[in-house]
């Protein structure tokens, strides 16, 4: 962080937290951006602000901030960019569990050290935003939900609450699934914890659901906030990008909704492989997506190489490790001759190609997957 500038995404959650936290100043104050710019100017760190200088997330996200705001700031950025690059590793890790791909330890370290170097998950390290949290927590709970410890799973589950841009669509399809069927305790688990946090902050903040609201309506005076991967597609052909962006939201949207449908009631590997997919079909929908987020990707990833590994053993296996040399290697090389971290990197292929490839990849290995051998959380 002394030699590469960057857009820095925690110095004003961090300031807002401290201000909260050491003057009792409202999150959304206005000298919140002062500390913010103040403290990046006498760092030795190359950060600047974000494109949108100001507190976005509800207050309920600082949550994750506040062991980190009463520490100096050049040593909590540290501490959380090493954080973020567990975080990162973790992801992969519960992504292998979730869908029982069976690796080598050797196999697992690369695959974990892999998803943390390429491009997503240096650039999620290094301008310290949220969202790997935010996925790791989505796909525990999933974990915790396959190995029964519902009230768990729904109490992480309310810590991605706020972050709704990231976890809205996979939230309705776990609390809908569950409440199909019947598992009560991770419904209530969610609501009693999304309501704790509510009453805690309003507790100690009162004003500040208003005056989030009007930082939001400031910040977004119209519609081009709005930028789906599905966008990006359309642009392919700009004849008619217009009448392919509907055609494109209707079709994936009727398909997102049909697996919304499909996946009550269900239950172990017919669970596991509508669940992993529909985060992988939610990503498409994302009003912001952006590399930060594909991560949610993976796991379905990891299932779609685990049945070529079955299904074809070596030549499977090395098809896998080809497609994932590739995508780490092709997300650095899509971005040459020019690697920049002070501004959102848009890349394309990889926030579009991606997803629809394992889309595509977990269609065709559906008669597979339903019918691989046991998981490993389920019983025996």
């Amino acid at each position: 962080m002394r030699r590469i500038p960057f857009q820095d995404h925690f110095v004003i959650p961090w300031a807002a937290s401290r201000m909260w936290l050491l003057e009792g100043v409202t999150p959304y104050d206005e000298a919140v951006l002062t500390l913010a710019e103040e403290t990046l100017s006498n760092s030795a760190y190359l950060g600047s602000l974000p494109d949108s200088p100001v507190l976005i997330d509800p207050v309920i996200n600082l949550v994750f901030y506040l062991p980190f705001s009463l520490i100096p700031y050049e040593i909590s950025r540290a501490v959380w960019m090493t954080l973020l690059a567990f975080v990162t590793g973790m992801i992969s890790y519960y992504g292998l569990r979730l869908s029982g791909w069976q690796v080598s330890r050797v196999e697992k370290l690369i695959i974990i050290l892999l998803t943390v170097l390429w491009l997503p998950g240096i650039s999620n390290i290094i301008t310290g935003k949220l969202t790997p949290i935010i996925i790791l927590l989505i796909l525990l709970s999933i974990y915790l939900i396959l190995r029964g410890d519902d009230t768990k799973a729904g109490f992480i589950l309310a810590l991605t609450f706020s972050s709704f841009i990231t976890s809205a669509l996979a939230l309705i399809f776990i609390i809908v699934w569950s409440i199909s069927r019947r598992r009560w305790s991770v419904v209530t688990a969610y609501f009693s914890g999304v309501l704790f946090l509510f009453a805690i902050t309003l507790l100690l903040i009162r004003s500040w659901p208003l005056n989030w609201l009007r930082v939001i309506l400031n910040t977004y005076t119209d519609w081009s906030w709005v930028h789906t991967p599905l966008m990006d597609f359309a642009t392919v052909l700009p004849g008619i990008a217009d009448y392919l962006l509907i055609f494109l939201h209707v079709i994936f949207g009727i398909y997102l909704l049909y697996l919304l449908i499909s996946i009550l009631g269900k239950s172990g590997r017919e669970f596991t492989w509508k669940i992993l997919l529909s985060l992988a079909v939610t990503f498409l929908f994302n009003v912001q997506a952006s590399i930060s987020q594909i991560f949610i990707v993976l796991p379905a990833a990891f299932l779609m190489f685990r049945s070529w590994s079955e299904r074809w053993r070596s030549v499977g296996r090395l098809i896998d490790w080809c497609l994932i040399a590739l995508i780490v290697v092709g997300s650095w090389f899509f971005v040459k001759p020019e690697i920049s971290f002070v501004k959102e990197m848009s890349l394309p292929v990889l926030v579009v190609g991606l997803p629809i490839f394992v889309i595509i990849g977990m269609i065709w290995i559906r008669w597979w997957a339903f019918r691989i051998p046991r998981l490993p959380f389920e019983p025996r």
